[in-house]
This record gives structure tokens, sequence and C-alpha cells, in this order.
């Protein structure tokens, strides 16, 4: 229609529109082959718009790869099914379990999570197990018994100090504690000692538990060793270099706590090893207070390979071990010929005398060897 009016010369005199559009017929066929193609790529327009494109092919549109889709009878019969169901129905259905109470039902649980449990059991000892559901009195000993089941395990520690044993049963009495949500004194008593016990046998995640606990509780205004405890959180916080947790536990500390020796010492402790003063730190290592020490042994050992590579660098020509024993805070001197020797540093006059230069290369050579092992380690650790 176009080419006509251009031929004619009326295409801007027509008035477009009032003009009807011409009807593509399908059935049209034209002699020409070209034509016909073209025809075919008309009807294509004509037909029904797929309703969505998945990649690069249109879902409906006839061909190899995106055939029309086939209507299932079956689901336009279901689906006329379900809108035509009586509304009374779906009302009875959905209302079916309204009228029936809990206590009735074997499927839904009788005590609620927030509802205190009362223990009935009178072990003494009893295993720990980690609880998948919500405990049962019979299986939980009341204050009463825990209160025994302390000074029980306590006199069996000092009998048979079986380590295992003794945390296991701890870890028993603090979880029907919790199970109790009994917050008393008592519980800080078991909080207390259990942490001071993790202490003595190195056992520093034990001990970090119990820390935290220790914290919340302290919170709550319970009577307890708060000076000692806060004095170890923050000898741990030196050890861990975490500076975050370090301010929050300053920001909390009181007028009083500051005064306190046992904080005190472990401020200087921290002031120590933040400025890399090894004379300082051992000399607080000597005066540590309470337990404090089982936790500066953590920074121990970095502290001491420090100091021996300031002694080998700047000193010369040698050292008497006697020295070396007394600065780095060892209790006898055979120990300290252990310590340098398992670090192939260099020895004279029947290992009493340490020579600076060449332990110094060896004591770079060891750290550089520690250094590859600890990261071997972490690999197969993380595999």
């Amino acid at each position: 229609m176009i080419t006509q009016s251009i031929q004619n010369n009326i295409i801007f005199t027509t008035n477009w529109s009032k003009k009807p559009l011409p009807i593509v017929h399908n059935s049209a066929q034209n002699n020409d082959g070209a034509s016909n193609k073209g025809d075919r790529r008309r009807n294509v327009i004509q037909e029904e718009t797929p309703k969505y494109i998945k990649g690069k092919h249109i879902i409906g549109k006839k061909g190899k790869k995106g055939k029309p889709k086939k209507t299932n009878q079956k689901n336009k019969e279901m689906s006329s099914y379900v809108r035509n169901i009586d509304a009374s129905k779906v009302a009875r259905r959905r209302n079916r379990f309204k009228d029936v109470k809990k206590s009735d039902s074997n499927y839904f649980n009788t005590r609620g999570i927030d509802e205190e449990i009362v223990g009935t059991c009178q072990d003494l000892e009893k295993s720990f197990l980690r609880l998948t559901k919500i405990a049962d009195p019979e299986n939980v000993r009341p204050i009463q018994v825990l209160k025994r089941s302390l000074e029980y395990i306590k006199m069996k520690w000092r009998k048979e100090q079986d380590w295992d044993y003794t945390s296991e049963q701890f870890k028993s009495i603090r979880q029907d504690l919790i199970v109790q949500k009994i917050k008393n004194e008592f519980t800080v008593e078991v909080y207390e000692t259990h942490a001071r016990l993790s202490l003595e046998n190195k056992d520093i995640p034990e001990f970090l538990q119990c820390q935290a606990q220790l914290l919340e509780l302290y919170q709550l205004k319970i009577p307890g060793s708060i000076m000692e405890f806060t004095s170890y959180t923050l000898l741990y916080t030196m050890h861990e270099n975490n500076s975050l947790a370090l301010n929050r536990i300053l920001a909390r500390l009181t007028p009083a706590m500051w005064n306190d020796p046992f904080i005190k010492h472990a401020l200087k402790a921290r002031e120590a090893l933040a400025l890399s003063n090894y004379h300082q730190f051992f000399k607080l290592y000597w005066e540590t207070p309470n337990m404090g020490q089982y936790i500066m042994d953590l920074c121990v050992d970095k502290m001491r390979m420090y100091a021996l590579k300031c002694m080998a660098r700047g000193i010369r020509p040698n050292l008497s071990v006697e020295y070396i024993q007394e600065q780095l805070a060892f209790e006898t001197i055979d120990e300290c010929i252990d310590y340098l020797v398992e670090r192939e540093c260099s020895l004279e006059n029947n290992k009493r005398v340490f020579l600076c230069p060449q332990s110094y290369q060896a004591l770079q050579k060891f750290e550089i060897n520690s250094k590859k092992k600890r990261q071997h380690k972490s690999i197969l650790s993380s595999k």
C-alpha cells in the first residue's frame, strides 16, 4: 500500500488515520517464490506473540527448538475442579484440629522451653552428654546434689589427678545448672574452680568457656573473685593482641578495679609486651599473682626468642649462660641450656658461654624453619 502511494505521489496527501488497514490472508499464494517467502514472514507477525523468551529461542514459536506447547486437558479439568470446591469444605478442613488440646496429643511437647526445670536425679557422678532435646528432670540433679557432687569431684581430683574425668564431671555440673537456670554464688564457684583447674592443666579452650560465663555472672552482681578473673582476661587479651577486646574490658573497669594490684600487674605486663621490654616482662613474670603465670606462659616463648636475638645481635663477643637464665626467667641452668641447644645456639666452656654472632645466625634459621612448620601444619589442618 505504501509502495503504491509513493508511485502515485499521494503518500503525503492521504489521510492515513481514516485509511483501513489491509488484511493479510494466510491462504494467499503468489506465483513469485520470493513473494511467497515474504507472505510467510508476514504471517508469522500476525500469529500470537509468545508469552516469554528463554535464551535465544522463543518458546511457542514453530520450529525444531520451539514447538508449540500442547494443552493438557487433564490440567484444565483439575483447575476447574479446584475453583468449584465448596467453601464450607475448605473451612471444615482448616478447623479440624481447632478443638484438639495439646495435652491430648503425643505429637506436641507438653513442656515449654521457658518453663523452669527442677531435677530429681541423686547421682554424684554423671557423664556429660550434649542435649538434643528438652532435658528430662529425672536426668538432672538439683542444687543440693550438685553441691555434694562438687566436693566429691574436688576430693577425687586431689587423690587421682585425672583431668579428663574431672573436666567431664565439671561440664556435667555446669550443664545441670544451665538447664535449671541457676545463677547464684554456687554457680560462680563451679565456674571459677573449673577455670583454675583448666589453667593448671593447660586446657585453654575450657578455661575460655568458663571465663566467658564468669564475665556474664559478674555483670549480674553475683559475688566472686572478680579482680582475679578480670586480670586473667587482661592477660589473655595481651596474648591474643586483641585491642578491641582490651578496650571493651578497660571501659568496664571501675575506679576500685583500676587500683587493684592484680589488675595493675596485668596492665603492666601488657605494656611490657607491647613495648617488647623483655627485662620488665620477665621481672613481672616472677611477680605474677594467683595463677596468671599460666597465661603469661603463652607469651614467654615468643618474648624469649626476641630477647635472645637482641642479645646475640647487640652484644659481642659472648655472654654467660647464667646471665641468660636470670634475664629470661628460666628456673634452672639445665632448662636454659636445653632451650639454647634446641635452637642450635653455639655454646662453649661446658655449655656455659653463649657465642653471640654464631648463635644469631642459628636463631634466625630456627625462626624461619618454625614459621614454615606452622604454615605447613595450618595447611594440613584446613584440608
